[in-house]
């Protein structure tokens, strides 16, 4: 073989090795990024993003009805004289009902159902599809309202809500002085339909959860004239303004 040939087949064999380390290096490129592309995929299949999602439009509040509320068979505490009305709307398995009624509804019966300034209307709305146990507290609720001891169960109620079974209810009967065997009958009566005409009017009303409340002025009929809507369990100085509204004479409609 001459020097010229050995020469060139000294420079062929140093091409190749170079062509087959490219070749290497982009096959392990490739192989790379396969895996980080693979990996990347599972990330964000695993976890999700971390932008947070657009918050849903707030829907307007319902209109106050116009016409004055029929407030029917209402359970009822203050004095009939009272201008002003506190329509209340609640569920007995309801945290927030159960703050309202141990926290703020004794604030409002001191400054201003003992004052006879405001009038104390309760009507049963629960919230029976992640309640399970509401509908049946309001019917022994009802129960008691017919025996002229609302308040008194309502009270006892809210002092144990977790204990809501028939044998509970039934309990709390006794401990109000109830008569037992009117009060069975009436759990296996009609006040399943009372409760469902709470929940019917305070739909109709605009009651989307629970507690809510309707503030108004009673009418010379005995019906309520609604001046404004308050949601949730709100602090004493927001009924506060409502009252205050509903007792002066241009009270204007509002809803919070």
């Amino acid at each position: 073989m001459s020097g010229h040939d050995a020469t060139h087949q000294e420079r062929g064999s140093k091409l190749w090795a170079r062509s087959r380390s490219v070749l290497e290096a982009a096959a392990t490129l490739g192989i790379l990024t396969v895996c980080l592309v693979i990996l990347w995929d599972r990330g964000q299949r695993a976890e999700p993003s971390r932008t947070p999602p657009s918050a849903p439009a707030r829907s307007a509040p319902a209109p106050l009805p116009e016409e004055p509320i029929d407030i029917g068979t209402a359970a009822s505490r203050g004095a009939v004289s009272a201008p002003v009305g506190l329509l209340i709307f609640s569920d007995f398995q309801c945290p927030f009902c159960q703050r309202f009624a141990t926290d703020t509804l004794p604030l409002i019966d001191s400054e201003y159902v003992a004052r006879g300034k405001v009038r104390l209307l309760a009507m049963q709305f629960p919230l029976d599809r992640i309640h399970r146990q509401a509908f049946r507290a309001a019917q022994g609720a009802e129960c008691a309202r017919q025996q002229g001891r609302f308040w008194a169960y309502h009270d006892q109620l809210f002092a144990a809500p977790s204990a809501l079974d028939d044998d509970s209810l039934m309990r709390r009967a006794n401990d109000v002085g109830l008569d037992r065997q009117a009060f069975t009958a009436c759990l296996a009566g009609g006040s399943a339909a009372e409760v469902r005409a709470g929940q019917e009017l305070g739909a109709r009303l605009g009651i989307a959860g629970t507690p809510g409340f309707i503030v108004g002025r009673f009418t010379p009929d005995g019906r309520l004239k609604a001046t404004a809507r308050v949601s949730g369990a709100r602090p004493l100085p927001e009924f506060r303004a409502a009252f205050e509204v509903a007792l002066t004479s241009d009270a204007r409609p509002s809803s919070n």
